[in-house]
């Protein structure tokens, strides 16, 4: 039977059962009782497997092998990377290259694939999860996951991956990630060949061995672009209409990066009370680190009706519906400039910040100076400034969006062709195997 066929039917059957008890459960004990059971589900569908082959095995005297460690793997925390692996997956699979996926989140859209080259596994979380990943043994072992192998990581980094290796997901140079983020990878592929000046720069401070830059551009592109161009026509004749409120999209970074802590939330209430409709889209890894202050944000707009929070790990929607973005030091502000050409509204701090990215050993950070070509740029002491900052923004009429674009994103569009073709160089694969 089909892998996709247990797994719906296991979920399904996990959900009657709690339909059908008349206990009680409060809404934080619900979840997580059936966090616990879907896992024990699944984790039950893989032993049942397992015993099931090998019993196989004995009855037909045959070397049944249900899993195997393949030459290509991919490792995600979760469904919020999806549109990152979702393009290099559709490339595989159309390659007919055979690879095994492995992820943390049982909800990833990745493990209801059910397709001969791709075999997809759900780990579990925390420990156990890692413990998985790092007794992997695979050629390649791909993942957007930084910080394997530091100290404060519970990852190790896998002692019988042969490479492995960091796929980019957002417009930016090393300058953003935690101080030796990538020390412990033997590849990066990166966003452009920009990048890797910054990352020889930081081997060179940290005497480290020289990894494998391969400029492949940004998978998760690939996707935002096919959704753009599937209903740009459709908001465009939306757009013919007059909008009653200009959109703004909030889109902040996480931990230090947030400009919600920097800036505070009253412009956002300002912004509200002027009539703009604001639609606030934290960093994925926000909801997951630092959630109560999520709810917080949200919880003090819920009255306004013109007042909206996106969760959705395709942030389409949002950008189409948005006239402008307000971010911080964050690439989302690149990612929604390039795509829609729509201009963002900067508001940036110092470095002081960041002493705990590489941004400390670099001197900089890479967008400061590109964030002028994209909208406006305003600091801290500007805080007075937001509101007008908005209006100018709105206005903003910046022709040398598309020329960055072409400077600092390679294979716009193509990317998981790229990544793709590295592998099969990588593997000496070729076009009939």
């Amino acid at each position: 039977m089909k892998r996709k066929f247990y797994f719906l039917l296991l979920l399904i059957s996990s959900y009657i059962s709690l339909n059908e008890a008349h206990a009680y459960l409060d809404p934080g004990s619900g979840n997580a009782i059936i966090s616990l059971l879907l896992s024990l589900a699944v984790a039950f569908v893989y032993y049942a497997k397992s015993f099931f082959y090998k019993l196989a095995s004995i009855i037909t005297g045959k070397n049944v092998k249900l899993d195997r460690d393949e030459r290509i793997a991919i490792f995600s925390e979760g469904k919020n990377y999806w549109l990152t692996y979702k393009p290099i997956i559709e490339e595989l699979i159309s390659q007919k290259i055979p690879f095994i996926y492995y992820s943390m989140d049982i909800h990833d859209p990745a493990l209801t694939i059910d397709n001969e080259f791709m075999h997809s596994k759900y780990i579990g979380s925390n420990n156990r999860a890692y413990a998985k990943v790092g007794a992997l043994k695979t050629n390649i072992l791909l993942t957007t996951t930084p910080n394997i192998g530091c100290p404060e990581y519970p990852l190790r980094r896998p002692a019988k991956v042969g490479k492995l290796c960091h796929v980019w997901h957002s417009i930016s140079d090393s300058s953003v990630y935690h101080l030796g983020a990538l020390d412990h990878y033997d590849v990066a592929l990166t966003v452009g060949d920009w990048v890797e000046t910054p990352l020889r720069q930081i081997e060179k401070i940290r005497k480290l061995n020289k990894k494998e830059i391969i400029s492949v551009g940004l998978p998760y592109f690939d996707e935002l672009k096919k959704n753009h161009d599937n209903q740009i026509s459709l908001h465009k004749a939306d757009s013919n209409s007059k909008k009653e409120n200009k959109v703004l999209l909030v889109a902040p970074s996480w931990g230090t990066k947030n400009c919600l802590r920097v800036y505070g939330t009253d412009f956002i209430k300002q912004a509200l009370d002027q009539g703009y409709a604001v639609i606030y889209r934290p960093h994925p890894q926000s909801i997951k680190v630092e959630n109560d202050f999520v709810k917080n944000v949200c919880t003090q707009f819920k009255s306004f009706k013109n007042f909206s929070f996106d969760s959705n790990p395709d942030a389409t929607e949002s950008m189409m519906k948005s006239d402008m973005m307000i971010s911080d030091k964050s690439g989302v502000r690149f990612d929604y400039a390039f795509l829609y050409e729509k201009p963002v509204l900067t508001l940036d701090f110092s470095t002081d910040l960041l002493d705990e990215y590489e941004a400390v050993l670099l001197g900089r950070v890479w967008g400061e100076a590109e964030s002028a070509l994209i909208g406006i740029h305003l600091q801290p002491n500007d805080k007075e400034k937001i509101m007008d900052s908005i209006k100018q923004t709105l206005e903003f009429k910046g022709n040398e969006i598309i020329n960055l674009r072409e400077k600092v994103l390679n294979n716009y569009g193509k990317s998981a062709s790229s990544v793709v073709s590295w592998f099969k160089k990588e593997m000496n694969l070729t076009d009939n195997q």
